[in-house]
């Protein structure tokens, strides 16, 4: 980083990463109990695999105003916000564990994903017929797993 010394970066990101540890060290990990509906809250209820409802909670707007907030700070020293959102959307709007982790993903998908790739195309740092063999063999991975799963 230009203007923050390497070792207080360093530093600053550590203690990052240690508190987000300690976060998830002490979390419960059971299922949450269902809350009752709060003002401002959209309640959602998922099904996990073992037939385990999940019901929770989250404010959109305050969705909205930490995802710009958290984009904007951690963009300032390069870090990935994922280490900061996903708790966040845990701790402060209220979704589980599962739905932080796949909304962060998800919401990094185009940005990072479409947008990356065009602003390393453009200065020639693509090289698209490895990424093309790449993408294959990934589906091709993903197709075996799925025919596993197919019953003829």
């Amino acid at each position: 980083t230009s203007s923050l010394p390497r070792q207080a970066f360093d530093l600053l990101f550590g203690m990052c990463m240690i508190l987000a540890a300690l976060f998830l060290l002490g979390r419960q990990h059971h299922a949450p109990s269902p809350r009752p509906p709060r003002p401002h809250h959209v309640q959602r209820t998922l099904i996990d695999a073992q037939g385990i409802p999940y019901t929770f909670s989250y404010n959109p707007v305050l969705g909205v105003t930490l995802s710009m907030a958290i984009g904007y700070f951690s963009s300032l020293p390069g870090i990935g916000g994922g280490i900061i959102v996903v708790p966040a959307l845990i701790m402060l709007v209220g979704l589980g564990v599962r739905e932080a982790t796949g909304t962060s993903l998800a919401a990094l998908l185009l940005p990072v994903g479409l947008l990356g790739v065009l602003a390393y195309a453009r200065i020639g740092a693509v090289k698209l017929p490895i990424a093309a063999l790449l993408a294959a063999g990934l589906l091709a991975v993903a197709g075996a797993a799925h025919a596993g799963k197919i019953d003829l």
